[in-house]
């Protein structure tokens, strides 16, 4: 491991490698409940320096594990079996929107949320919204194929994905897809990556596709003096031919507890 923490340190520079006890420990855990102490973290900022860590990994025989903001609830980010943590969480910077093709592009450590903001601004919505969206980053949301409230309506993170850009596991970089809607031609690899947890490649840009934003959007609270009712409530709504973006079913407790800290004005 020494020898192998000196080979990343000559191409990874400004302290992105580290072997100290408490970084390790901070990458030891994520939202889950495991907890397993990686030998080095790396933090990579391009696709070069991503080949780069998986060829000295190879080299060496060591494991790797993607991250990005750790609030992972399967235990995606943990090195179960010692070895190299990538994380992900520096390389935020490379967005690029196409207004025109209704899509983006990003590196994998942009955070969901300031996703969500650009679209906006363009007058446009990337659809998946993890509930943890405030601080997971995009390529999280890509290994676990997250979903969110309005995944009834939308869909989940897979069905936002036309293009990827891959590290392999022998440090080859590959693409799928591409900035079309209509790309059909040999196998969907961009599907069969999304949601693999990093065990198929690392994700080092995604093209995601965007809608127009909806022009309004009103929230209803409705009350039922038993759960049943209000399970057959939703299977009419889903029946009616209008389907809304998201439906929860909340106790009393849970009621009072969100209006207790957003109360309805």
């Amino acid at each position: 491991m020494e020898e192998l923490y000196h080979a990343l340190k000559k191409h990874l520079d400004n302290g992105r490698v580290s072997r100290e006890v408490a970084d390790l420990s901070s990458y030891s855990f994520d939202a889950s409940f495991g907890e397993y102490m990686p030998d080095i973290i790396c933090q990579p900022m391009s696709t070069e320096e991503v080949v780069h860590i998986v060829k000295l990994s190879n080299q060496y025989d060591v494991p790797i594990y993607p991250r990005g903001s750790g609030t992972s609830l399967s235990g995606g980010p943990l090195a179960v079996h010692g070895g190299i943590v990538l994380d992900f969480s520096r390389w935020d910077n490379e967005i690029t929107v196409y207004e025109n093709d209704l899509m983006m592009e990003v590196s994998p450590g942009v955070i969901t949320e300031k996703i969500h903001k650009i679209a906006e601004s363009y007058g446009l919505m990337y659809p998946p919204d993890p509930s943890s969206s405030r601080v997971s980053t995009i390529g999280g949301n890509l290994a676990e194929n997250a979903g969110g409230p309005r995944c009834l309506k939308y869909g989940v993170t897979k069905d936002y994905v036309v293009g990827l850009e891959v590290v392999t596991a022998n440090g080859d970089v590959i693409h799928c897809g591409g900035r079309t809607v209509k790309n059909v031609t040999g196998y969907d690899m961009t599907k069969l990556i999304v949601g693999s947890e990093g065990t198929l490649g690392i994700i080092t840009k995604a093209t995601l596709q965007l809608i127009p934003k909806p022009i309004d959007t009103k929230t209803a609270m409705l009350q039922f003096d038993d759960f049943i009712t209000s399970g057959e409530a939703v299977s009419k709504i889903l029946r009616s031919g209008i389907l809304p973006s998201k439906i929860e079913i909340m106790d009393k407790y849970c009621v009072d507890a969100v209006l207790s800290t957003h109360p309805i004005e």
